[in-house]
């Protein structure tokens, strides 16, 4: 039997190493057993340890160091360490230090319940845990618990930093298993981590830093909160959170139920005004893996920015970054199921940047990504969402400012349904005040909208399989464009450029028809002319094409196709005012064309008879 005891219980035993106002130390170690050593040393005022060990190899160190020209502040607790070891080669050191500027001092709490198997000395068969404290207002509390006989638990926990005053760190572990590590390192004003752990080989790193440490009175202030608990095995979890100054209401919360998962959250702010949101929720089931990255760094308003992200087998994937005076209410939720990914990347910079949306929910495996982006001093509300419940379905939205410089874009909303399988939707908005709402139901459906102009309007719905619509919205206004997809392997473009005003195009492909093309170009009149056309395409038949091409001032028209292999032209062009032109093809292998220039034109075209004629 090898026991090693050294500790300091009196002013009198420590008069070499401080004056005499540095009173009360205390110090209790029992151990009993076999290999057990206990290393105390306590140097300043109102110093408390408390050591107790039972079984083989246990190893304890306590440090303890006050500054005694603070003795006259103290009130208990100045460094207060309690370690209670139970079990085979378990390890524990505290090494705390309190100038004591700002009230009670450093508490740490160790427990550690080994379970016997292959024993072996000094911690190298079992839990292990190092707890440093610096400076003043620090709290550690430290329990493992190893369930075999497998590696050993490890956790280190720093607080405070030389040379910079640190207040009311509070860092809470609990580990059962074995092979878990946890790594808390705290140097900030009132951070707070808890990370529980139940499995084996988890592993969780918390950095919680303010890098403009202040050396005073500690300010009203609340720095970084990060939360993690792991219950299955084999998951990874790194949060790192940074302010600068008094870096406010920064938080984090994984939660990590089942195994292989792995989520990273890094948070970061900026003046010392600016971290007044930033909060990260993660919460994983299953092979799951989150990154989430947000940082606010100009001023007040690059703050509120939240993250939330629940997954089973799933990987997600958000950014979001805000600066300027107003930058400000970043928002992205997403929720997966079944393998599903999401990428969702926000940016607000400008005097007047405000209001980022981007909603993700997928209960099937498939794809999103999501990127809004503005710059612009008077950019805001932009808005993105996202429904998967469907396999192998495939979203895309890109909501950009069209022209930081010399406009402000706002109003930008779009939001796709998938609930078949193999889906893919692609939504490309710039400007402002444009709306897109994609709906697939059916399966392998393509949908592609470009807006770019203002009072925008596309809506897409798709209940066939192997359809493609495509929408293109560039330099119109107030033009809207409808699709309706219910037949199958058919095509539906519409194209409103250049000078469209208040022009309206509508392509319906009925259901049970199938290898149908319907294509309506609208391009108005002049710049300053609003042109009022309008354009429907209604298909019901096989193998037909249909072409509409409007310019011009009000002009309509219509084209219905309900045979096979038919096709229609329709062309209203030049400076023409009012034309109305009517096509119905109830027959098959028909052909048509109509070109109306002029005003006040009308054309009725019918091929074979209408069905009960």
């Amino acid at each position: 039997m090898k026991n090693v005891l050294l500790y300091t219980a009196s002013a009198a035993a420590l008069a070499m190493a401080a004056p005499a106002a540095a009173q009360s130390q205390s110090s209790t170690v029992e151990q009993t057993g076999t290999d057990n050593d206990a290393v105390v040393g306590q140097v300043g005022n109102e110093n408390v340890s408390d050591i107790d060990q039972t079984g083989e190899g246990n190893v304890a160190d306590v440090g303890q160091l006050t500054d005694p020209a603070g003795a006259a502040s103290f009130n208990v607790a100045a460094n207060k360490s309690t370690i209670e070891q139970n079990g085979d080669g378990n390890y524990a050191s505290v090494d705390q230090e309190n100038t004591n500027a700002g009230g009670p001092g450093n508490v740490s709490s160790i427990t550690q319940f080994g379970v016997a198997g292959a024993p072996s000395s000094n911690g190298s068969g079992s839990p292990t845990a190092t707890v440093g404290d610096d400076e003043y207002n620090n709290a550690a509390l430290v329990e493992q618990t190893s369930g075999t006989a497998g590696g050993p638990n490890s956790v280190t926990i720093t607080q405070g930093a030389d040379g910079a005053a640190v207040f009311g760190n509070l860092a809470d572990i609990s580990q059962s298993g074995d092979s878990n590590t946890s790594t808390v390192d705290q140097q900030s004003f009132g951070a707070r981590a808890t990370n529980v752990q139940v499995g084996f080989n988890n592993s969780s790193d918390i950095n919680q830093s303010d890098e403009e440490l202040r050396e005073s009175t500690p300010p009203t202030a609340y720095d970084p909160e990060a939360n993690v608990i792991q219950n299955g095995s084999n998951n990874d979890s790194i949060v790192n959170q940074t302010g600068v100054g008094i870096a406010r209401n920064i938080q984090a919360f994984v939660t990590q139920d089942g195994s292989d998962n792995f989520s990273t959250v890094d948070q970061s702010a900026g003046d010392p005004n600016s971290g007044l949101g930033l909060r990260a929720v993660v919460d994983q089931d299953g092979g799951a893996t989150s990154d989430i990255d947000q940082t606010a760094n100009g001023g007040s308003a690059s703050r509120n920015l939240f993250a939330s992200v629940t997954q089973s087998d799933s990987e997600s994937t958000i950014t979001q970054e805000a600066s300027g005076a107003n930058a400000r209410d970043l928002d992205a939720i997403v929720t997966q199921s079944a393998g599903a990914t999401s990428f969702v990347t926000q940016t607000a910079r400008g005097a007047g940047s405000n209001n980022m949306d981007a909603n993700v929910n997928q209960a099937g495996a498939s794809t999103s990504t999501i990127t809004q982006n503005f710059d612009n001093a008077g950019a805001n509300t932009f808005s993105a969402t996202v429904f998967q419940t469907g396999d192998g379905n495939m979203s895309t939205i890109n909501q950009d400012d069209k022209d930081p410089t010399n406009q402000a874009d706002a109003n930008l909303l779009a939001t796709v349904t998938q609930t078949g399988s193999g889906n893919t939707a692609d939504v490309d908005q710039d400007n402002k005040s444009a709306t897109t709402f994609v709906e697939q139901i059916g399966s392998s459906n393509d949908a592609f909208v470009k807006q770019d102009g203002s009072g925008l309007l596309a809506n897409i719905f798709q209940d066939g399989d192997n359809n493609l619509a495509d929408v293109s919205q560039e330099g119109g206004l107030n033009s809207s464009a409808d699709i309706d997809q219910l037949g199958n392997l058919s095509y539906a473009y519409v194209n409103q450029n250049a000078n469209a005003r208040n022009d309206s195009a509508v392509v319906r492909q009925l259901a049970g028809s199938s290898n149908n093309t319907a294509t309506v170009n609208q391009s108005g009149a002049t710049p300053t002319q609003q042109s009022f056309s309008t354009a429907t395409i209604e298909q019901g038949g096989f193998d037909s094409d249909a072409t509409i091409n409007q310019s011009g001032i009000s002009n309509t028209a219509f084209t219905g196709q309900y045979g096979v292999n038919n096709s229609s032209l329709i062309t209203q062009f030049g400076v023409g005012v009012g034309n109305d032109a009517t096509v119905n093809q109830y027959s098959d292998d028909n052909f048509s064309s109509v070109n109306q220039s002029g005003e006040g034109n009308s054309a009725v075209v019918t091929q074979g008879m209408a069905p009960g004629m």
